[in-house]
């Protein structure tokens, strides 16, 4: 009897990932790596990953050991506190961390304010096969434009959840983002 309980649930599950709008790695960095002055470090892997949300994450509480809620179908931001912290661990401590990061199937990472990931975390990324980018760009104006560049590559659906979103926040008293995200 619970067999067919299971098939159900994966039968639906199935149906809404077909419903869901996706873009390659590789699709979002050949179309958006000019304007977000985004660079491959490292080699070409990890482009077949699929982003399933057209925000960001910034994991800094999955770098500690927290992974409860951690948004994995997002792209990673690695900036200027996640980089420090890095750098705090000792060096088998911060290898583990980003090993732990990347077993999470993550679509890819981004190292904001021009920061390069260390030999021995590239090695990890490599293994893992998760593209790696590196950008100059500030990490809040990087989280910025790159939002509006996905929710523009999943199509107007996710425009319109996204929309809504924001005007939420509008009414809240948070206008900034409105403004950022606005013109769609």
């Amino acid at each position: 009897m619970s067999e067919p309980v299971a098939a159900a649930v994966s039968s639906t599950r199935d149906q809404r990932e077909k419903t869901v709008p996706v873009v390659t790695v590789e699709s979002f960095y050949d179309s958006h790596a000019e304007k977000l002055q985004m660079r491959l470090e490292g080699p070409r892997v990890g482009f077949h990953r699929k982003i399933r949300e057209p925000t960001i994450n910034r994991p800094g509480l999955a770098l500690s050991g927290f992974y409860s809620y951690f948004a994995e179908k997002r792209v990673q931001v690695l900036g200027a506190a996640e980089h420090s912290y890095l750098k705090s661990l000792p060096k088998r401590t911060r290898v583990q961390r980003i090993r732990d990061l990347c077993a999470c199937k993550i679509p890819c990472l981004v190292m904001s304010r021009g920061f390069h990931l260390a030999p021995e975390l590239l090695a990890v990324t490599e293994a893992a096969k998760v593209a790696v980018f590196r950008t100059p760009m500030i990490t809040m104006k990087f989280i910025n434009a790159r939002a509006g560049e996905i929710v523009g590559l999943l199509g107007p659906s996710a425009h319109s959840r996204r929309e809504r979103h924001w005007q939420k926040r509008d009414r809240a008293g948070i206008n900034r983002a409105r403004i950022q995200f606005g013109g769609r």
